[in-house]
């Protein structure tokens, strides 16, 4: 039964269900005496044996759906196979974000350089003028080209984490140990913002839905104990 979960394959099943009808027992016109005169008769409930059918379904299903775009590198599943612990169904193509990540870092590195000699320039000049050898205005537009580079480097820091979570998101994931029932992505297939990658589901819980008449639905309700279930193409 396990294998049969950790497929895409839907199974058939059925449902049994005994439902009662009364027997009514009545003399016709043409007869003299009532029929069966001088015997009393009991009307007793009688079952009919009614089977449903239905098919298994996943408890869960999700669209796959890309959230960049870029050509597809790998993809780790195929119709049928079961996502493993990391959850990873499609990989695309990260060159292009990793050279703008080493950039960012290059950038950060060249603004802190410039901070830590903007620094010495203030502290120097908070010296001159503090003997009266500078002027206040000199002090302040090097404590604003200091406060200027740290803000840049805020921003690089900020633009950095956007980059690497874009490069986190190149990567398309599933929950772990759902089932692929829809592929539709190839390696080296470029694939747009949003594209449709394929579905899966989650097969270790099923569903078997069964359309029931109201009368059908009031006895199935009325059952007392277990409802059993036979798959039939299980044995």
């Amino acid at each position: 039964m396990n294998r049969f979960f950790q497929s895409a394959q839907m199974v058939l099943c059925s449902l049994v269900v005994f439902f009662p009808f009364t027997v009514h027992l009545w003399a016709s016109e043409g007869d003299s005496k009532p029929w069966g005169q001088g015997e009393v008769f009991a009307a007793r409930p009688a079952m009919r044996q009614v089977t449903l059918t239905g098919y298994t379904r996943a408890r869960h299903t999700m669209d796959i759906v890309s959230e960049e775009e870029g050509p597809c590198f790998k993809v780790a599943a195929d119709v049928g196979n079961t996502i493993g612990e990391d959850g990873v169904f499609c990989v695309l193509d990260t060159t292009f974000v990793d050279i703008a990540i080493d950039k960012n870092r290059i950038d950060q590195k060249r603004v802190e350089n410039r901070i830590a000699y903007e620094i010495k320039e203030v502290r120097r000049f908070e010296e001159l003028v503090g003997r009266d050898s500078a002027a206040q205005s000199t002090l302040d537009a090097h404590q604003n080209r200091l406060d200027q580079s740290r803000f840049e480097l805020e921003a690089l820091k900020n633009e950095g984490e956007n980059l690497r979570e874009r490069q986190v998101r190149h990567t398309s994931k599933v929950p772990p140990w759902w089932t692929i029932t829809e592929r539709a992505v190839e390696p080296g297939q470029w694939i747009s913002a949003g594209g449709h990658l394929g579905k899966a589901g989650d097969f270790r819980k099923l569903l078997v839905p069964f359309s029931l008449s109201p009368d059908e639905y009031s006895v199935l309700k009325r059952l007392k104990g277990t409802t059993r279930l036979h798959f039939p193409d299980e044995g």
